[in-house]
């Protein structure tokens, strides 16, 4: 008999837990998307944001400019930016003949952490380090909300196609058909 109770305790409890997180809000979406540079149309100005070599020599991100460019902010701790990785090493391999370019660009501060990352990986494209006014939000682009971060410039450098948290290769893939039919 003593077990009884505890049983209907344990399903009461269960329920309680059940009723609890089915009166829990949901998780809020991510933002849409980086806030647009002032005064400009959905197709904004060339974005060029100040990086560095993971030897902390500066780049341009401007640099890329007369290619497609898949530009994908990640931290290297994130679990997302892992599972995005796999896609973003097929989309490399299926677009490079097309001359367009993946970068991965980290949010983390130690160049010698995104390094081991880069090599455990195995990464085939470029991956650069943000600088400080990149993390700060303090360039065009503005803050990055969350990690990953996913962009697509067109040959002219202009963000077309962003994409928060993990996106699939089919739709990076239409997004670039798009932008090449384009030219």
């Amino acid at each position: 008999m003593a077990g009884r109770p505890a049983r209907r305790l344990g399903r009461g409890a269960a329920a309680l837990l059940a009723v609890a997180l089915c009166a829990c809000p949901r998780a809020p979406k991510p933002p849409a998307g980086p806030p647009a540079p002032p005064d400009e149309g959905p197709i904004a100005l060339p974005l060029d944001l100040p990086l560095e070599s993971l030897d902390r020599i500066p780049v341009a991100l401007a640099s890329l400019r007369g290619h497609l460019t898949v530009v994908s902010f990640f931290e290297s701790g994130s679990d997302d930016a892992l599972l995005l990785t796999d896609a973003l090493k097929a989309l490399h391999s299926n677009w490079v003949a097309y001359g367009v370019k993946v970068v991965g660009i980290a949010l983390d501060r130690s160049a010698e952490v995104v390094s081991a990352y880069v090599e455990g990986a195995a990464l085939p494209y470029t991956v650069v380090l943000a600088s400080e006014a990149v993390r700060a939000g303090k360039t065009a682009l503005g803050p990055v909300y969350a990690v990953p971060l996913t962009l697509l410039l067109d040959g002219a450098g202009r963000l077309r196609y962003h994409h928060y948290g993990i996106v699939r290769i089919d739709v990076l893939e239409r997004e670039l058909d798009a932008l090449r039919s384009e030219r």
